[in-house]
């Protein structure tokens, strides 16, 4: 009965997964042509202007919220089962991952927003790109 239950979990969570993931891309995607303007600085460089403020207010936090209580059913069945099994090849599901949602938003914001302004190379597989700023460079603009 178990087994039935995560299984459910997974395919509700996979669902709501790429719901919520949809709901987010469109919403940065409207905020990045609405709310992004390029301008023009000093010594013939460019820029552009992000409006934060609009990016703040996306309303996908409920959303989000939704997904992450999800995430914490499973996490609450499948952590004790692979403790309990001493399994070493599968690993634990970690703790919320989604509940700093102005980090998240930050992200997405950024990378919706210098979409052509950062150049992309190779990913780790022959047909992927990746970007050529980390996320932990973006991190350190946001804190």
């Amino acid at each position: 009965h178990q087994r039935e239950s995560v299984v459910e979990q997974l395919q509700c969570f996979g669902k709501l997964g790429w719901e919520v993931g949809s709901e987010l891309d469109e919403a940065v995607s409207t905020w990045a042509v609405e709310h992004v303007s390029a301008i023009d600085l000093p010594k013939g460089a460019s820029g552009i202007a992000l409006e934060m403020d609009a990016l703040w207010k996306l309303d996908i936090e409920s959303r989000l919220l939704q997904l992450a209580k999800t995430i914490e059913d499973i996490r609450g069945v499948w952590n004790p089962a692979v403790a309990e099994k001493a399994l070493t090849a599968i690993g634990v599901i970690p703790e919320n991952q989604l509940s700093d949602v102005p980090w998240l938003l930050f992200e997405r914001g950024f990378f919706a927003a210098a979409e052509g302004l950062v150049s992309k190379r190779p990913g780790h597989y022959h047909t992927s790109e990746g970007l050529s700023v980390n996320r932990k460079a973006v991190r350190h603009l946001y804190d």
